[in-house]
This record gives C-alpha cells, sequence and structure tokens, in this order.
C-alpha cells in the first residue's frame, strides 16, 4: 500500500462521517426549531390539542394537519405536512 492511498482513503471515509453527521444535525436543529412557539420563543411549548386532520389530495399526495397550543401563552398553532407516496412500479 502506498502512503497515497491511505491518505485518500482516510480523507474519504473522514468527509463520509462528516457528511452524515452534519445532516443529522440539520435534522435535529429542524426538528427543535419547529417546537418552540411563535409567539413566546419558548421551547417545546407546543402541546397536541386535538387529533391531526388528514386530507387525501390525490391518490399519491396527503395532507397531515397537527394541531398545537403553547403551554405557556396559550398561542395555537397549526402544521401542515404534504407526504407524497412512492408509486409502486410493476
Amino acid at each position: 500500500m502506498s502512503a497515497a492511498w491511505l491518505q485518500s482513503e482516510v480523507f474519504f471515509f473522514t468527509g463520509i462521517f462528516f457528511l452524515l453527521f452534519s445532516i443529522l444535525f440539520y435534522y435535529t436543529k429542524t426538528y427543535y426549531l419547529s417546537r418552540a412557539c411563535n409567539k413566546c420563543g419558548k421551547e417545546f411549548a407546543y402541546s397536541e390539542t386535538r387529533e391531526p386532520s388528514i386530507i387525501n389530495r390525490y391518490a399519491s399526495i396527503a395532507t397531515i394537519i397537527s394541531y398545537h397550543k403553547c403551554k405557556y401563552c396559550g398561542h395555537e398553532h397549526e402544521e401542515t405536512i404534504n407526504l407524497v407516496a412512492a408509486s409502486e412500479i410493476y
């Protein structure tokens, strides 16, 4: 084995590690920011007030609406998520 080959392997796997770590950090940050109250700014303040609504727009697209209320200031918040189902090919 040459030193250049070993160095390139180490560089490649270190890059993959940092890529996966940054993806994990991004999704953690997104989840954290979505749980902070938009009015008072307190973290993890929302509690679910009722069951989520599921709306089927087309055969492969569904919209989920979650209803939340801040435990501290009473601010009501609706979170909308659009889900696209993968179509099966036979």
